[in-house]
């Protein structure tokens, strides 16, 4: 089990509603982006992977992260 994200790390997301999906981390920038393959998942999801960019930002006086999809 990973402590933290990282190159090679896997990890296990579950829907609300049941579909589960196993993704494979490939940074390229950590900790202000990542990019993830899907390893095993629902048909829909055979051919996916996405990159996000992380940007700080205040919502309402929290301080927080933005996630924008790439």
């Amino acid at each position: 089990m990973a402590e933290q994200p990282a190159k090679g790390v896997q990890t296990l997301t579950k829907a609300r509603v049941g579909p589960t999906m196993i993704s494979h981390y490939v940074p390229y920038h950590p900790s202000t982006s990542v990019g993830i393959t899907v390893v095993k998942g629902p048909w829909f999801f055979d051919s996916f992977g996405g990159g996000w960019r992380f940007v700080p930002e205040e919502h309402e006086g929290v301080a927080g992260t933005r996630a924008v999809w790439k």
